[in-house]
């Protein structure tokens, strides 16, 4: 085998469940796989390390990390197909690590699964929607980690990654769309660090009522395709815990297109920390003009895309 292609789709993560650790437990979340935009990387063999694509320090930086941990001395040739996104909340360096992760260690001779590459390279011990969406695509909720056993507090990485207790394809109709603010960033690393060590611990009563919602809403209406209550837990959840802290992020772009969003679909979320915004809708019932929203949300990238309803992607070639 001398390349491999993967790819993957990128995630929105729509809120954490419990950060409050009343109960020792914490973190946890929902969130799902898009389709589009994607992560899209051919790695092969080669004499001299080449990195084509918009970001190649990163990319390097991350192969260089692999290849140290796994002791690869390899030369790799690595093309970005479909690019990363930084910073906007869509989780694309969880993808690009798990990626880089799997199509090295396989042209290396090495048999690694995801969770041996979130173990080895701590890629989920913050959130297990990146994770989640990588291995499984789908719908995806977590139980998060035991405070004090595998995770010390809510800043520290856990070195385990959490159990994903939901995961479940998403009714074709229900359709997914994304406002990606432009020349706008978030948050991350140290400064994201200090946020949630800030923001946190949430109201317990908060963290009950994500629960319930996650349980008594969004899940059994993924079951019964009933897209009303779906909207409307969402719209519960969506407006608790640290949710409410990183809506302030970007607070005087965001918050706009988040209204003019909810004003239009009847829902309005941010992904993790932004400045992504999505919403959803029932192509059924609601028909979509694309140029008219490009239009009226000239400030964003707008995608319609859909849940990724199956796992990351490998093609090999021996040539």
């Amino acid at each position: 085998m001398k390349s491999i292609i993967i790819s993957s789709g990128y995630r929105v993560h729509i809120n954490s469940i419990d950060m409050n650790g009343f109960t020792g437990r914490c973190c946890g979340g929902l969130g799902f796989a898009v389709n589009e935009p994607k992560l899209k990387i051919k790695v092969e063999k080669s004499n001299k390390e080449i990195i084509k694509g918009e970001y190649p320090e990163k990319v390097k930086e991350a192969a260089d990390k692999i290849r140290a941990f796994y002791n690869i001395k390899m030369k790799l040739k690595i093309t970005m197909i479909e690019e990363i996104r930084e910073h906007k909340g869509l989780g694309s360096e969880t993808q690009l690590y798990f990626a880089l992760g799997t199509a090295i260690t396989k042209l290396a001779g090495l048999d690694k699964t995801p969770d041996d590459i979130a173990d080895d390279l701590d890629l989920s011990g913050v959130s297990g929607i990146g994770y989640g969406a990588f291995k499984y695509g789908n719908f995806v909720v977590d139980t998060g980690y035991m405070l004090g056993e595998a995770k010390k507090d809510f800043v520290a990485h856990s070195t385990i990654p959490p159990k994903i207790v939901y995961n479940s394809n998403i009714p074709e109709n229900w359709k997914v769309i994304l406002f990606i603010p432009k020349n706008i960033i978030s948050i991350s690393q140290e400064q994201e660090d200090k946020f949630f060590a800030m923001y946190t611990p949430v109201p317990e009563s908060e963290v009950k009522d994500i629960a319930y919602y996650t349980l008594m809403g969004v899940i059994p209406s993924i079951e019964e395709k009933n897209f009303d209550m779906f909207i409307k837990s969402l719209n519960v959840i969506t407006k608790l815990g640290t949710k409410k802290a990183e809506l302030k992020i970007n607070e005087q772009t965001t918050d706009k297109i988040l209204e003019k969003i909810n004003e239009k679909f009847g829902f309005a979320g941010l992904s993790s920390l932004g400045p992504a915004c999505y919403t959803f809708y029932d192509e059924e019932k609601t028909k979509i003009d694309l140029n008219e929203l490009k239009e009226e949300f000239n400030n964003c990238e707008v995608i319609l895309t859909s849940v990724r309803n199956k796992p990351f992607e490998v093609v090999m070639s021996d040539e």
